[in-house]
């Protein structure tokens, strides 16, 4: 078990609303009450911490954080500031109603943010297809899906669901 509920210090959880895995087997953890990103190796052991709470568009600061996921390198924007080399990870920053875009180190210690992209609503959900496409969900009054292309600056490319119910 990595953390413990209801705490607020290095390597334990308050309310962790989403978690991934890296390739190596890291665990990301999306912390929504503390505003933060832990990751942990398999083992369990605290590897790198980044975040804090934050609304605007500050992109080291999140409004609850609630989902995570990796993009492979392949599918990484063309302009970003990430090496070729480095996967990124996608973090769906509810209450900003973004999605934020870091680049991630093979040892997950100098992640570094690379763009935040608006969504329709707040971003409750990420998810990458086998193509590279990025899914965003977006609740509360907007009740849709984002289909976004990360290759193309995360252009919208499809909304599925309707906006009214």
């Amino acid at each position: 078990m990595v953390g413990s509920s209801e705490e607020s210090e290095n390597g334990q959880l308050k309310f962790p609303q989403g978690v991934c895995c890296a390739v190596d087997g890291a665990v990301v953890v999306a912390e929504s009450d503390n505003y933060r990103i832990q990751i942990f190796n398999a083992s369990g052991q605290l590897l790198s911490i980044f975040g804090g709470d934050g609304k605007g568009n500050e992109p080291n600061q999140f409004s609850h954080p609630w989902a995570l996921a990796y993009l492979h390198p392949r599918f990484s924007p063309s302009s970003s500031s990430a090496s070729s080399s480095s996967s990124s990870l996608l973090i769906a920053d509810c209450w900003n109603k973004r999605l934020s875009i870091w680049s991630d180190s093979s040892d997950h210690m100098h992640l570094q943010p690379v763009s935040q992209i608006g969504v329709a609503g707040k971003a409750r959900g990420v998810c990458v297809d086998l193509n590279g496409l990025v899914y965003v969900s977006c609740g509360y009054g907007a009740h849709v899906v984002e289909v976004r292309e990360p290759r193309v600056g995360f252009r919208l490319l499809q909304t599925l669901g309707r906006s009214d119910g």
